[in-house]
């Protein structure tokens, strides 16, 4: 297979636009029926997808992301929470904070 242009205006085929996205030609082809999945350009009866709209189509749909900087796991999101608790209400340890919620 033919790596991906560098264009974000590039048209690839439907078998290159589901290896970037890692779904299979026929998931793709079920999105396309339900109207679901990313936007599509029908040439003839060709199908393509532009670049730039794969891209979108993955950060519109990235669940549970973080802007730079802020942490991603649960652990880092909980200790960065319970900082951010002690802060705003005076308490000096993580015991302070769980017991004044009690």
């Amino acid at each position: 297979m033919k790596p991906i242009n560098d264009d974000p205006d590039a048209l690839v085929r439907e078998e290159v636009a589901a290896d970037l996205l890692n779904v299979s030609v026929r998931t793709l082809q079920s999105w396309r029926l339900r109207r679901a999945g990313p936007p599509f350009v029908q040439v003839g009866r060709a199908v393509r997808y532009r670049r730039r709209d794969l891209i979108s189509w993955i950060e519109a749909n990235t669940v549970g992301s973080f802007p730079k900087g802020e942490p991603t796991n649960e652990l880092a999101r909980d200790q960065v929470g319970a900082q951010a608790a002690r802060r705003l209400s005076g308490c000096k340890s993580s015991a302070d904070v769980h017991g004044s919620l009690r």
